[in-house]
């Protein structure tokens, strides 16, 4: 990863008056400190890093933007949302993340960070979004913005869609989706048709091959055997988290 010390095609445009106070929380050492060495040689920033684990406190007083992981990210607003001081004196987030699936970029965006980046993106544009930030102003980077494009032209799914949906991917028929989710076979279909409509594919097979080209639904390897259960009044939860939801439902 570039410096701007070392490397001419980094432009750095940071005010000379100006000192902007930078978190580094990732759970990767190796992107944590690569995205230290990117900080540290650009003028008017101070970046400094700690571990991304325990209870995600900072101290909201200096830091001014927050880069993370996007489990450590989406916790931190999570928390905190709530407090007094949320958002006046909070950093503004930025999601460090290889997990470029649609779902998540929207479960994030929903939550409240304020970037979202690929964890391939250049120096150049790392150093953009810590602009774009402390400005005030939201920014993904050039990947997840194509991604954002591409779906504007698509309906969405509702979350009992995407439950259904879910389970579809899984081989289930109505029948078991109707007996994991509590609900009528008869609804199941009223779903699923919507869902083909919505994707505009002609059978489940290629409803589900959609869904996974859209980052909707995560890829065959992470299918589990277990049905998902409904996600209730929450988003629904990601594929990777899928099995052991319905693990704990299943002790209840």
């Amino acid at each position: 990863m570039e410096t701007c010390n070392e490397f001419k095609t980094v432009e750095c445009v940071m005010r000379a008056d100006m000192t902007v106070e930078v978190e580094v929380a990732h759970c990767d050492p190796v992107i944590a400190w690569g995205l230290m060495a990117i900080l540290a040689g650009v003028p008017g920033i101070r970046a400094r890093m700690r571990a991304s684990g325990g209870d995600a406190t900072l101290d909201m007083m200096k830091a001014d933007v927050l880069i993370a992981d996007y489990d450590f990210a989406t916790q931190f607003i999570r928390r905190h949302k709530g407090s007094a001081w949320y958002p006046s004196r909070a950093p503004r987030v930025l999601v460090m993340t290889a997990r470029d699936l649609e779902w998540d970029v929207h479960q994030a965006m929903s939550v409240g960070v304020h970037g979202y980046m690929i964890c391939n993106c250049d120096a150049q544009e790392l150093i953009t979004a810590v602009e774009k930030l402390v400005e005030g102003s939201p920014y993904v980077c050039k990947s997840i913005a194509q991604k954002l494009v591409n779906s504007l032209g698509h309906e969405s799914l509702t979350l009992r869609e995407m439950d259904v949906l879910q389970n579809v991917a899984l081989g289930l028929g109505n029948q078991a989706i109707a007996q994991a989710l509590g609900i009528s076979a008869g609804t199941i279909k009223t779903h699923v048709s919507a869902i083909l409509s919505k994707l505009r594919a002609a059978t489940r097979t290629e409803a589900v091959a959609i869904a996974r080209a859209r980052g909707l639904i995560g890829v065959p390897g992470l299918r589990h055997a277990a049905p998902v259960l409904s996600a209730g009044t929450s988003a629904p939860l990601p594929p990777s988290r899928m099995a052991s939801q319905a693990s704990v439902a299943s002790t209840l």
